[in-house]
């Protein structure tokens, strides 16, 4: 791994020791953030070993409070991405991008443990492994966020999501889009989100491109998208390391490091009543997030050391230098963002807000107008009509789905609802059928396979709509 910082092997291992606890940190408390948007539910998830949410929520403060314990840090990972394994397919963007973050973290201690035959690991050994690995799938994501709104829908200012999140961010300031800022909405976004990934890529424009998209992620968190802001501020500083590790280098004295922790445990306290008194602890905190520049300026002037001159430290190009088996981790994010252009799933694909249409054997798409149908999902379409059984209606009529989509429910109902005589009209391969017992039909009535249930979520097949995001 390239190393541009200059010292002796000890220095630099301190240094990597407390970017590695400064990483953990943030992330343990974007975590408590993201768990707060869910009104830190302790739902349990079935599976071999069942498990809330809670559980990852109680290593997160712990890892907050005690950065340098790997142990804790390892632990939030295999909790939290053992439960989104078991809660796909419908895991938010957030979350699959967590998992993948997951992987990268643990692949990195198997790395390490397998090179030194041991499982003493330290954060820096740690840290100089995930780093590489975690930049180049937030380069990933930031490519697909801005690939998939290259669509004649997502630039039409008439319907383009673009609209609905500039309208949400100006009903945050108590005013309303005027119709005339819609072409500049479009414009404005594109070139945003075409410069995250492009900035971030490049060691002379990582540092400032981090520094906007700290700040592009608040406004989007003002807007009321807060856990999944909060998820890429906590990302985002991999790429300002030694800036950022120097400039609250003054956390490690002993008075400084009990205020942090009586913060975090502030804010834990705050939600615990909160969710005590029923009040939803996502509600107070979404308040809360507009206080986040006061809350980290109070942090950086408290723990203010010497930060020097702006140095990016180790950049994509550095990882990709170094090839390693970990590269698969960024390598599912870029699958993960091609699979509406491979004809797999639409939903969950860094797809959100953008109008991207692949369904049908064509794209909406500016430059890939015909995706390649590797998988025939989104090409084997059919429509549920009226006079079908209503929870069928309500669930996919008037508009095309896939097979897949019907034929799973229809799985559901007869095998786990027990329901039979299920009237059925569908629009299929251009000629109408109807059934009243649609149990009775093999070919209507299809388990799904382990993989489609749970890699398998396709977004709603709708005509663009001025005033409508169809995202």
């Amino acid at each position: 791994m390239a190393e541009p910082e200059t010292g002796s092997g000890a220095s630099q291992e301190a240094e990597d020791q407390r970017y590695y606890e400064l990483f953990v940190a943030i992330f343990g408390v974007a975590f408590l953030i993201f768990y707060a948007e869910r009104d830190f539910t302790t739902e349990v998830v079935a599976g071999p070993l069942p498990m809330t949410m809670a559980v990852p929520g109680l290593f997160a403060v712990a890892m907050a409070l005690f950065p340098s314990r790997v142990p804790l840090f390892l632990g939030f990972f295999l909790s939290y991405t053992y439960l989104l394994a078991l809660s796909f397919p419908n895991n938010n963007t957030n979350q699959t991008l967590t998992f993948f973050v997951g992987l990268g973290v643990l692949g990195s201690a198997a790395a390490c443990a397998i090179e030194k035959r041991s499982f003493d690991v330290s954060g820096a050994e740690l840290f100089r492994r995930f780093q590489p690995v975690l930049q180049l799938c937030v380069v990933a994501l930031y490519f697909f966020t801005i690939w998939h709104k290259l669509n004649f829908d997502f630039v039409d200012p008439e319907v383009s999501c673009s609209r609905r999140l500039s309208a949400r961010l100006f009903l945050y300031f108590g005013g309303k889009i005027p119709d005339i800022l819609g072409p500049a909405a479009v414009a404005l976004t594109i070139l945003a989100e075409t410069a995250l990934p492009v900035g971030l890529a490049f060691r002379r424009t990582q540092v400032w491109t981090a520094l906007f998209g700290l700040g592009f992620h608040y406004l989007l968190g003002l807007a009321g998208f807060y856990g999944f802001s909060v998820t890429m501020m906590a990302l985002l500083p991999l790429f300002i390391m030694p800036t950022l590790a120097r400039a609250v280098s003054g956390y490690t004295r002993p008075h400084r490091v009990t205020i942090n922790r009586l913060s975090v445990l502030a804010y834990v306290g705050l939600m615990l009543v909160a969710k005590a008194r029923n009040v939803h602890t996502g509600w107070v905190t979404g308040h809360l997030f507009v206080a986040v520049p006061i809350a980290v300026g109070a942090l950086l002037w408290l723990n203010w050391g010497k930060p020097g001159k702006l140095e990016p430290g180790r950049s994509v190009g550095d990882a990709l230098r170094q090839p390693t088996w970990l590269w698969l981790v960024p390598g599912l994010v870029v699958l993960n963002g091609l699979s509406p252009f491979l004809g797999f799933k639409t939903e969950y694909s860094y797809a959100m807000y953008s109008n991207l249409r692949t369904e049908g054997g064509k794209s909406n798409h500016l430059i890939w107008r015909r995706p390649l149908a590797l998988f025939g999902y989104q090409t084997d379409l059919v429509r549920v009509l009226p006079g079908s059984d209503a929870e069928l209606d309500k669930a996919l009529g008037g508009r095309p789905v896939t097979r897949y989509e019907l034929t799973s429910l229809l799985w559901g109902l007869v095998k786990e609802k027990g329901r039979r005589d299920i009237a059925l009209v569908l629009e299929d391969g251009g000629r109408t059928r109807t059934t009243a017992r649609a149990e009775a039909e093999a070919d209507l009535v299809v388990e799904p396979g382990y993989w489609e249930k749970t890699l398998l979520k396709f977004r709603k097949i709708v005509p663009p709509e001025k005033g409508h995001c169809a995202h």
